[in-house]
């Protein structure tokens, strides 16, 4: 399990990443596969590539592409995974996204028609932008073998504006975008196109029953202390 954490953003100021080396340091890894990388990448692409070529000279084929605000279902995994193993002839496999919204009580509807890149053959393609890979055969994974559960706008008012400043897509953010979508959706519902940056795609916000929340998400709502970091926007 690689951990690539560079030392600054790759937009807005530096404010240190010591919270996010110290979080790492406490997950329990009794089989020792914890492995992080600590590197100074301005850019999203710079940075990917550079975690695959780490991975290639270590030895792997693929690379499962995660980023930290990104929740699966164990066998969910295991299934696209085995999925993906018997068509070699795919070099790059995609997944639905499931967007949630504010917190896990609501999400993104319908989900966005941009199904991001999960798993990459190494050596056949790298990154150009963000976070989409070139390389020659693209296929989507069914979405009843499993999904990605995408809680990067689950966050408080705070770790949205962090968010918007000092991610990839920070220049292309729209303007009033914090005051006028997101702080105004939490006394009008009906707001719509709530995307930061790219209209359309964030059609509108619907509650989400607690049931069909993935395991983690479940039993982090229910006992934060059990993942031993301090509740969040999720709650």
């Amino acid at each position: 399990i690689y951990f690539f954490v560079s030392d600054v953003p790759w937009n807005g100021p530096a404010t240190g990443n010591q919270r996010t080396l110290e979080t790492i340091r406490n997950f329990p890894d009794p089989d020792n596969k914890i492995r992080v990388i600590e590197g100074h990448w301005t850019d999203q692409p710079t940075q990917r590539n550079e975690a695959c070529a780490i991975l290639a000279v270590d030895g792997f084929a693929h690379m499962f592409i995660i980023d930290a605000d990104e929740v699966y279902e164990s066998d969910h995994l295991r299934s696209m995974l085995n999925y993906a193993l018997q068509r070699p002839e795919v070099h790059c496999w995609h997944a639905l996204f499931v967007v949630f919204w504010k917190s896990h009580r609501y999400r993104i509807d319908p989900p966005e028609e941009h199904h991001p890149p999960i798993l990459l053959e190494l050596g056949t393609g790298g990154f150009v932008e963000y976070r989409n890979p070139r390389c020659p055969e693209h296929d989507l994974i069914p979405p009843e073998l499993g999904m990605c559960f995408h809680m990067s706008y689950a966050r408080s008012d705070a770790q949205i504006l962090r968010k918007i400043t000092s991610c990839s897509f920070a220049p292309l953010v729209r303007e009033n975008w914090y005051q006028l979508t997101w702080k105004a959706w939490d006394g009008d519902r009906t707001i719509t196109d709530l995307c930061p940056y790219n209209p359309g795609v964030f059609e509108r916000a619907i509650e989400v029953d607690f049931a069909v929340l993935p395991t983690a998400i479940q039993r982090y709502v229910e006992n934060p202390a059990c993942f031993g970091v301090r509740a969040s926007s999720l709650n």
